[in-house]
């Protein structure tokens, strides 16, 4: 599940398509899953919000991701 806690500012992730603030630690483990479970197709990859659609860049995910899941 994703946080939707308030994200103090040094510790939230965002995504250049859209303003949706998630911690770091959620939004890591939301990318992992994904890509763990195999979903890694561009639709697949996209913003944690379910009302939002917004893909994760490939630089946004080097940055997000350890090097092992990346």
């Amino acid at each position: 599940p994703i946080c939707w806690e308030s994200v103090v500012l040094s510790s939230r992730r965002m995504l250049s398509g859209c303003d949706h603030a998630v911690c770091a630690d959620c939004m890591n483990e939301h990318l992992s899953k994904k890509i763990s479970e195999g979903q890694v197709r561009e639709e697949d990859l996209i913003c944690p919000d379910p009302s939002c659609g917004v893909r994760v860049e490939e630089w946004e995910l080097q940055a997000l991701l350890n090097e092992e899941t990346y």
